[in-house]
């Protein structure tokens, strides 16, 4: 287990802003930074970082939380490896116990994070092949240096090879605790039709390929052989960890030179993005072979919102993949192309060139995505009319799929006259395959499965259920932002809604157990309760909900007097005001709740005289409570 002290210095050593800032490009607002949310998909930005809160929250969807919690969630580690991935982010010696883990502590280990740690080995066996070996440094080392790859970016992308012999990575991890069955589900090993393992990468050079924040999730292969019959590259199938369509090679070493130059360079294989970081070129990630997905678009969009695209010189790959720019676009994403002359990839022409004429060149030919494609359109259609107007259509629905209308009327006007078209004729064409995708969407809506059918019987509306939880919600908020701060001269602001709120009945579980923390804290102890506490708490309902509100801004809902039958006034500026009036809001909530029950006890045939009077008593108690409560708040109830 980790310390308490350990756990303690990174949570005073870890800032929100730089965690996240990692993942997402922040932007600096006032006392806050925004961003894109990574957890869900957007174009505009509602994810924003509190930094002297040390949290962050999304308006957008909701999420929220702390440095830690963010690592957890994003990177779906364990609360211990969270903690263990800051502590080495910000250099913190990790103190734990010294005894070796039981059987019964591995057996908890989740799945996912044994994958980690199996992936983790795998690319440090095919590290040690390729540099201690007699077979690695003959055959993969070779290989490399051949494709003037340095010892320096073999250990910076943790390059390494496998070798030939069929069962030699499968037989070592069996005898380092990993089994059969997880072997088997990381895509590393495959089953034979006999029952045993052989490795999935057997004589191959590898590439390891790397999630945001720098762990091993799967690997490439590439063949040394000439044999036609077998793959020349090999990836990882999907597994639990790695899916093709949600990763880009090289975006983990990228994603801070990305960010500084506000441009990621898009490029097609590994070598390619090896051999641009050799001559400078940082901010460059690949689609790996494959067409570009969604998802990536979305990765490359939370770093940058430019994408430049490096051809291969190689007309009919660049024409089999100019589809990727309508995804580009699709996801807000400006883009610029460059192509290279034909024959040459940016590997070897950046070897080619040198670093400094290589970089010129980039420079030089750097072109907008719609001259380079009218270009080659118009080149391929070669005077044949019906070629240009299939041309046109594939330009208009290029256009078609930027989102801001003032850009995309703005690309229509200048596309339709470099084809020597009239604008409003492109326009229309544009327009039309807005709608005919549009249409294709709502028509895929329209047959989910799973819809209601349209002779269903409407259900009747169902009254809402009237509880206390909102107002309950909000003494927490206020204890969470406000519990340590000094009320007036005598008293705190938890030692106020502590002696106020002692006897209450909580409607909401999960906050009667977070006011019973801070009530333990202040009647035993005199203090308030470290926040981390809470935020870190083994009840993952109580953490979340804690970070919630902690970062929440207070804000009365417009319709609060239907909802919760009570007319509640704006809040008042200062702390004293706010406290005492959420204080009172809920004492008053909760009369209202008993004057409830009280009428309708009262409203029972077969009462006894002597009942009624003991109610009609109650019932006029609650109401002068009910009175001078609402007078002290200032507001009318209804109940």
């Amino acid at each position: 287990m980790i310390s308490r002290s350990t756990i303690d210095r990174v949570m005073e050593t870890a800032r929100v802003e730089e965690v996240v800032g990692d993942f997402v490009t922040l932007k600096k607002r006032g006392a806050n930074y925004i961003g894109l949310c990574p957890f869900h998909n957007e174009k505009s930005p509602s994810f924003t970082v509190t930094a002297h809160k040390g949290i962050y929250k999304c308006f957008g969807c909701g999420a929220s939380g702390n440095a830690v919690g963010f690592l957890m969630e994003h990177e779906h580690l364990a609360y211990p490896d969270a903690i263990k991935a800051l502590a080495a982010r910000y250099n913190i010696a990790v103190e734990e116990d010294a005894r070796e883990l039981t059987e019964e502590r591995k057996a908890e280990l989740s799945e996912r994070d044994r994958q980690y740690n199996l992936h983790s080995f795998a690319q440090s066996y095919f590290h040690m092949q390729l540099t201690e070996t007699e077979e690695g440094k003959a055959i993969g080392l070779s290989y490399f240096r051949e494709r003037g790859i340095s010892e320096e970016s073999i250990v910076k992308f943790g390059l390494g090879y496998s070798p030939e012999a069929y069962e030699a990575f499968s037989a070592f991890a069996s005898t380092s605790d990993f089994k059969e069955a997880e072997l088997e589900a990381s895509g590393l090993s495959i089953r034979t039709q006999r029952g045993s393992l052989i490795d999935r990468f057997r004589g191959r050079v590898i590439f390891p390929f790397y999630n945001l924040s720098g762990k091993v999730i799967g690997f490439g292969g590439r063949t040394l052989k000439n044999d036609k019959k077998e793959a020349k590259y090999l990836n990882s199938p999907e597994t639990l960890l790695y899916k093709k369509s949600e990763t880009l090679y090289g975006l983990f070493q990228a994603k801070k030179a990305i960010q500084k130059n506000e441009n990621c360079y898009l490029v097609e294989g590994y070598t390619d993005v090896i051999g641009l970081h050799q001559v400078g070129i940082e901010n460059v990630a690949a689609s790996s072979g494959t067409s570009l997905t969604q998802e990536q678009a979305r990765l490359i969009h939370r770093f940058s919102k430019k994408v430049t695209v490096i051809y291969d010189g190689d007309y009919a790959g660049i024409k089999a993949s100019l589809r990727g720019i309508n995804i580009l676009l699709e996801n807000d994403l400006q883009v610029a192309v460059v192509p290279l002359p034909e024959g040459e990839d940016p590997d070897s022409y950046s070897r080619k060139l040198g670093a400094s004429d290589f970089k010129s060149y980039l420079d030089a030919h750097t072109t907008d995505f719609v001259r380079f494609k009218v270009d080659l359109l118009l080149k391929d259609a070669a005077g044949d009319p019906i070629k240009k107007s299939e041309a046109i259509h594939d330009l208009a629905e290029t256009v078609s799929f930027i989102s801001d209308p003032i850009t995309r009327a703005t690309y229509s006007s200048s596309t339709a006259d470099m084809l020597g078209l009239a604008e409003q004729l492109f326009i229309q064409a544009v327009n039309q395959h807005q709608f005919a995708r549009q249409k294709r969407g709502n028509a895929a809506y329209r047959e989910q499965p799973e819809s209601m059918p349209l002779s269903a019987p409407i259900a009747a509306p169902q009254a809402p259920v009237l509880n206390d939880e909102p107002q309950e919600a909000d003494i927490i908020r206020i204890l969470l932002q406000y519990g340590d701060s000094a009320l007036n001269e005598e008293q705190g602001v938890l030692e106020f809604v502590v002696e106020m709120l002692d006897e209450i009945a909580w409607d909401g579980a999960v906050y009667e157990k977070m006011f019973r923390i801070f009530e333990k804290a202040w009647k035993e102890e005199q203090l308030f309760p470290d926040r981390n506490l809470l935020f870190n708490h083994d009840d993952k309902d109580m953490a979340q909900t804690a970070l919630h509100l902690y970062a929440d801004e207070y804000q009365l809902s417009v319709n609060w007097e239907v909802r919760h039958e009570i007319l509640t006034p704006t809040k008042e500026v200062k702390l004293q005001a706010e406290v005492t009036s959420a204080v009172t809001r809920l004492n008053l909530k909760k009369v209202v709740g008993m004057l409830r029950a009280c009428e309708n006890k009262m409203k029972v045939a077969d009462l006894t005289v002597e009942e009624q009077e003991i109610l009609l008593t109650e019932y006029m108690g609650l109401k002068e409570i009910h009175r001078s409560l609402a007078d002290a708040l200032g507001t009318s109830i209804s109940h």
